[in-house]
């Protein structure tokens, strides 16, 4: 993953490229699950030395990496936080994949290395203060509960929200779907970004990507917005 990553740049995830859509300098970022920083680096550029991105990534492996990176690109907007994201505080095993790359907290036996690390968990309601404009996450089917300890910062400050929508996770312990329905019940309404940065409207669960794991833009629409829609219908 790590060299495929190197190799493909912005073109590792279709949304790289238009991060710009999303943001301008000096706004706030948030990229749960930073691994390498490659969404990291990207935010940094666009809201610049006058914004700020907060890296949160749970393995100490990773965050050596992510750390080295920010400081290769010479980004002093980033900051590292070397913790998981879920509904309470707490702590939780993340076990490491054979591939040195990969770690997630319910690997099947198979993939396993058989070496894990305890890692702090905090909400993101208690981590962050002030704005928030945009949340990138990528938690390995998690997102329910990282959504959960941040329904305070999703209601005060709507951030747009890009985050991977894993099918597997509706048969693990959490559901890819009820993440979903989590962000409906706040007034998100759901799209997927194409090649060219446009956006395709996504009405329901089914429709992201055939079952398969893929990133999904949620946009909080405001009830005045709804509203002048439904006079129009």
């Amino acid at each position: 993953m790590s060299k495929l990553a190197y190799v493909m740049r912005d073109s590792y995830e279709v949304e790289l490229p238009h991060l710009r859509n999303w943001l301008q300098p000096g706004d706030t970022a948030v990229d749960l699950g930073a691994h390498y920083g490659a969404f990291t680096i990207a935010l940094c550029a666009v809201v610049g030395s006058a914004g700020r991105v907060v890296a949160v990534e749970p393995s100490m492996r990773f965050c050596a990496v992510l750390e080295r990176n920010i400081e290769l690109n010479n980004f002093s907007c980033a900051e590292v936080i070397s913790k998981a994201v879920g509904s309470q505080p707490g702590l939780l095993s993340l076990k490491h994949h054979d591939d040195p790359s990969r770690a997630a907290f319910d690997l099947k036996a198979h993939e396993s290395a058989g070496t894990e690390e305890s890692v702090q968990v905090e909400t993101l309601d208690r981590l962050l203060a002030g704005r928030v404009d945009f949340i990138k996450i990528d938690v390995e089917g998690a997102e329910v509960a990282a959504f959960q300890g941040a329904e305070k910062t999703l209601r005060t400050w709507h951030p747009v929200i890009l985050f991977e929508y894993v099918p597997r996770a509706n048969d693990a312990g959490s559901s890819a779907r009820q993440a979903w329905e989590f962000l409906a019940s706040l007034g998100y309404e759901f799209s997927e970004v194409l090649d060219d940065g446009s956006q395709r409207e996504l009405l329901t669960p089914n429709t992201a990507r055939s079952g398969r794991s893929a990133n999904v833009l949620a946009t909080w629409i405001s009830p005045e917005i709804e509203h002048s829609r439904s006079l129009k219908l």
